[in-house]
């Protein structure tokens, strides 16, 4: 069994991905640090999406996680606030101390939560570069279902479907 947050490269029984499909999916992770956070990902996906299964995953991996990025930025620019409100009220208070370590606090949370999500597409880039389908943890199982879902062909959809509202007429 391979090792938790891995996943069997996308092409096993087969020949592994190409030179090209590799830098493509590296690519959808890189493209996250270069201003084109939702976008680049997205055009890998809709250029390659049935070309190559692991171009895909990553690259609708890279965008989730592009979303995740921009959700968790927002909520740490609100809980930065929240502490600065705190230190502030503190050191208004007379606590300096107490005031400090909070805005310490806050910087450090802040940076931490920017630095996780940057160090994950870092290090989906580098194995999928080595063209393994490296799944980041909770928004590589979601990228799998997506790819698994869009692959499914019409008529196994509609099987799916019929099979699941029950013995409808």
């Amino acid at each position: 069994m391979p090792p938790s947050g891995v996943e069997p490269p996308a092409h096993q029984g087969s020949a592994s991905p190409s030179s090209e499909e590799r830098v493509l999916a590296a690519a959808s992770h890189l493209l996250l640090f270069m201003g084109v956070w939702v976008i680049g990902p997205l055009v890998i996906y809709f250029w390659q999406k049935d070309r190559s299964r692991f171009v895909a995953f990553h690259a609708v991996q890279a965008t989730l996680t592009a979303l995740a990025m921009i959700a968790v930025s927002m909520l740490g620019l609100v809980g930065y606030l929240v502490f600065v409100v705190a230190g502030v009220a503190l050191g208004a208070a007379g606590a300096p101390v107490a005031a400090g370590i909070v805005m310490v606090a806050a910087v450090v949370a802040v940076m931490l939560l920017a630095l996780l999500p940057s160090l994950l597409a870092l290090w989906a880039a580098w194995r999928a570069y080595h063209g393994e389908r490296y799944a980041i943890p909770i928004i590589g199982r979601v990228a799998g279902r997506l790819i698994e879902e869009h692959s499914a062909t019409p008529s196994t959809r509609a099987a799916g479907a019929q099979g699941s509202t029950g013995d409808r007429p």
